[in-house]
């Protein structure tokens, strides 16, 4: 009774408001943001209705559930220089079941950057930022000692029951960015980035979080040449360090190299987008190598002016803890996705996407192989420059050789969002 009255409450002082200022407002103002001389205010709120009639992603025993969505958000801008400005930024999730409550959710992220335009179109950018948020996790599962068992040691900490209770942990991240033009038909790319996960101490439970804690350090190296337009040669190279905290019954620290070989399109041509195709190499503490062919590629092909074709093909191999589904093994992660987008009218758009997704576990795992395949159907409605309207329908299955790990879900969204 109290989560229908919520909904209401929401209804009334979220969405209604959003739709009576697109429907009032007329679409001769400025869509521009806030701006005060040089400094620029961008806000925006989304609210997303969602249906699911396998909440839990179940094998048995599916149940259903209603799940509103409201995403606040806040973008500022100031001009340092002509060429250069800082930004500060916020955005919120707040996630409220209609049933089970238990498992309402918020994220809180901030973020500051700086970037900086060079007359000759190079870019540097530095930032950070912090996401505060939780996840659901089985109390089951938290409070039994911890097995060597394979079958312990495989299940995921998830969402798995109306007892579930929060693991809050905070992920911080640092990075720096440069793309250098120093020539007229060349690129030099440099990105360093370090992630770090830190769940709260929860030392008195037989299964303590922060196990999951992690710091993992990205540099990325990248050349391109676009002497031959048809083809830019796109040359990049990866170097990872992942230091975990002595999770039981998963692999250790790790480093690996990545190369990739491949050709980078802009947007002004009808094709845009990266391809890479590489190679991998992981070395683990303790355990043996692990080579990999690995991919990373996105494409967008312009078929018409109101056709989009879009292609992402992603190989890698993940590291895995035990919180978020993860079952605490290392798996190679392939992901096929297809997208077409199709612009029926300016305000109108209608997209269809299919994704198939692969993961492959190592030998330590109880399993060895899942299969995730995803269909959605969208529209898009641009009701004037403030309001968006979004209706989609979506079907996941997972096909595993756990039969346990196996399920179907149907979900509908409704969302609105207002931005200026």
């Amino acid at each position: 009774m109290l989560s229908r009255l919520f909904k209401k409450l929401i209804f009334t002082v979220v969405l209604q408001p959003i739709l009576l200022f697109g429907l009032f407002y007329s679409s001769g103002f400025s869509a521009d943001a806030i701006s005060w001389g040089r400094f620029l205010l961008s806000p925006q709120i989304a609210v997303e209705e969602q249906y699911s009639d396998n909440i839990f992603q179940e094998h048995k025993n599916t149940k259903k559930d209603n799940i509103v969505t409201v995403s606040p958000g806040l973008s500022s801008y100031l001009a340092t220089t002509d060429n250069s400005r800082l930004g500060l930024h916020y955005k919120g999730d707040f996630s409220f079941y209609a049933k089970y409550d238990d498992l309402d959710g918020r994220d809180n992220e901030g973020k500051v950057d700086w970037s900086l335009t060079t007359p000759s179109d190079s870019t540097f950018e530095i930032g950070t930022k912090i996401l505060d948020t939780a996840i659901q996790s089985d109390d089951k599962i938290l409070n039994k000692a911890i097995q060597s068992d394979d079958k312990m040691l495989g299940k995921a900490i998830q969402p798995d029951d109306e007892d579930d209770t929060d693991q809050p942990y905070l992920l911080k991240t640092a990075y720096a960015d440069t793309n250098l033009k120093p020539g007229e038909f060349t690129e030099i790319g440099f990105r360093y980035e370090y992630i770090s996960r830190e769940f709260d101490d929860r030392s008195g439970l037989a299964y303590d979080s922060d196990q999951d804690d992690y710091d993992r350090n990205l540099f990325r190296l990248d050349y391109v040449n676009k002497y031959f337009p048809r083809f830019p040669l796109l040359l990049d190279y990866r170097h990872t360090i992942n230091n975990r905290n002595d999770l039981e019954g998963s692999a250790g620290d790790s480093r690996s190299n990545a190369i990739y070989v491949g050709a980078r399109w802009t947007p002004e041509t009808r094709l845009s987008g990266n391809l890479r195709i590489g190679y991998q190499k992981t070395e683990y503490e303790g355990e043996e190598d692990v080579n990999k062919l690995v991919t990373d590629t996105a494409l967008t092909y312009r078929l018409t002016d109101v056709t989009n074709l879009q292609l992402k093909v992603n190989r890698s191999l993940e590291d895995s803890t035990r919180a978020e589904n993860e079952s605490g093994h290392n798996y190679t992660f392939t992901t096929w996705q297809g997208t077409i987008q199709y612009n029926y009218s300016e305000p109108l758009k209608l997209s269809f996407r299919l994704r198939y997704q692969n993961k492959k576990f190592d030998k330590t795992a109880n399993r060895e192989e899942d299969d995730i395949y995803k269909t959605r159907i969208g529209l898009e409605y641009a009701l004037n420059q403030w309001v968006d309207l979004s209706l989609s329908y979506q079907y996941k299955q997972t096909v595993s050789d756990d039969e346990t790990e196996e399920y179907k879900e149907n979900s509908g969204f409704f969302g609105v969002r207002l931005s200026l």
